[in-house]
């Protein structure tokens, strides 16, 4: 897998999610989907709780004033069995560039027949107060 292929497909993510395209986003995760945070795990197992997680977590970055995001790769493993983990950290930035807050996230990918997608998350570092994770998560 190279590092190119993993910075395509995870704009790709970033650029649905920003859009608060639900139904593209849909196509680059598997249900159910689990959701390790410091708040707890969370488990999705329909559209419409991936569709209801995905609005209430783009409106609290919106509630903090985040345009953008800037994504690096900070870790990739080879794929085994079609499997591989990518750790990513995330700048979420103002409409001015300025950060607001920044997360790391461990993804754990699948290759299909269709190309990769997530089938798991790890929040090693969220973007929003454990609080705010709560609301979101249960």
């Amino acid at each position: 897998m190279a590092r190119q292929e993993l910075e395509i497909f995870l704009e790709s993510v970033e650029s649905a999610f920003r859009a608060g395209d639900v139904d593209l986003l849909l196509r680059y995760f598997q249900l159910p989907l689990v959701i390790y945070t410091a708040a707890g795990i969370a488990t999705l197992n329909t559209e419409e709780e991936f569709a209801a997680m995905t609005q209430n977590y783009l409106a609290a970055l919106t509630a903090m004033a985040v345009a953008s995001g800037h994504q690096s790769i900070l870790s990739f493993d080879p794929p085994v069995n079609n499997r591989l983990r990518v750790k990513v950290r995330t700048i979420d930035k103002d409409v001015d560039g300025n950060p607001i807050t920044s997360s790391t996230i461990r993804y754990f990918l699948l290759q299909t027949d269709t190309g990769l997608v997530i089938e798991m998350m790890e929040y090693l570092e969220a973007p929003l107060s454990i609080s705010d994770i709560e609301k979101i998560v249960h």
